[in-house]
């Protein structure tokens, strides 16, 4: 009990720090945030703890940590991380979504997705010089992701 509040609290301590501009402190708790969540989860009964929900927690902070550095490799290597991550997310919820035959509500909400991804990438394009394809891949990946969440949202109500 006493560590679901401190946890808590520790989240809230960050998003204050955030708030109130003291971003430079904030920069080195960030770090901690998703380890912190894999605590909350450990002291409470969460089902859904696996591999899988650990290799995406790991490598999620493992992203937060290379990006605290300034480079390319860093950036690249964030990115990786992050990209690990949201795969292993994308595998837990197909898993939990049982798949279901897609109609109504959801088309449009893939459909306005898609138009969100290439609007998105239409921005940042000219920009992205030799960055393209993993710009493409991270951005795809994301609104697969986010998809595939909305899908078990769906699952859920039923």
């Amino acid at each position: 009990m006493i560590g679901r509040w401190f946890i808590r609290l520790f989240f809230i301590f960050y998003l204050l720090l955030v708030l109130l501009g003291f971003t430079d402190i904030a920069f080195y708790f960030k770090p901690f945030l998703v380890p912190s969540l894999l605590l909350l989860f450990s002291v409470t009964d969460f089902k859904y703890l696996n591999k899988k929900l650990l290799i995406a927690l790991f490598f999620s902070t493992l992203g937060d940590v290379f990006l605290m550095s300034a480079g390319s490799l860093f950036f690249i290597l964030g990115l990786s991380s992050f990209l690990i991550a949201h795969l292993a997310f994308i595998s837990i919820f197909y898993e939990l979504t049982k798949p279901v035959f897609v109609k109504g509500v959801y088309t449009y909400l893939l459909f306005g997705l898609l138009i969100y991804e290439v609007i998105l990438l239409k921005y940042l394009w000219p920009n992205l010089e030799g960055m393209k394809v993993p710009v493409l891949i991270y951005a795809t990946t994301i609104c697969v992701m986010l998809w595939v969440s909305m899908l078990l949202l769906r699952t859920n109500k039923s």
